[in-house]
């Protein structure tokens, strides 16, 4: 018996060549992979800032309202009177 017609022919599709490994269509290796790779880490970077600088901005917000809530004391409600002026 033949023992090359039991073996799948190189680059035929069922099976891969010795000593060569399958290569994914965007791999670390190509060029497209590298640049997909880069504008996922950018878009996850852009989204952190963002959401670090909205965090901070309540923060702020939250700390100046208590400083000024705190510094002045409360206002007394209108009477009716000073509800109906116009």
């Amino acid at each position: 018996m033949d023992s090359s017609a039991a073996r799948p022919a190189p680059g035929d599709g069922r099976g891969r060549s010795p000593g060569r490994r399958p290569r994914a269509v965007f791999g670390s290796r190509s060029v497209a992979g590298q640049v997909l790779l880069l504008q996922l880490a950018v878009v996850v970077l852009l989204v952190l800032a963002s959401l670090t600088a909205l965090v901070l901005e309540a923060r702020g917000a939250t700390l100046q309202d208590a400083r000024t809530a705190r510094s002045s004391p409360p206002r007394p409600s209108p009477t009716r009177r000073e509800r109906s002026r116009p």
